[in-house]
């Protein structure tokens, strides 16, 4: 497992990739944006990545952690202190 200072200092990092997924009009799409999203990064030897998930209902937000909770890729993931985002770790 990760420090948790490596995430910490992630939230700082301007070169840190980000999927921004907030705007996405259905849930689906936005998991399937993911996914790949995830693939391409791990495949480009990234480390870390930030996820945009953005407020709204929380709709897709939960769908997010839940995916994230499940993926194979992810090691782990912190929710942002703003909550409208999150921290990947490969």
């Amino acid at each position: 497992m990760t420090e948790p200072h490596v995430a910490w200092v992630a939230e700082f990092d301007p070169h840190l990739p980000t999927i921004d997924l907030h705007g996405v009009e259905y849930i689906s799409d936005a998991l399937e944006i993911l996914e790949g999203e995830l693939y391409k990064l791990v495949q480009q030897k990234e480390i870390r990545c930030r996820v945009i998930h953005g407020f709204g209902t929380g709709a897709l937000a939960a769908a997010v952690h839940k995916t994230l909770d499940a993926h194979p890729l992810v090691r782990e993931w912190t929710e942002s202190e703003n909550g409208g985002s999150c921290l990947v770790v490969f």
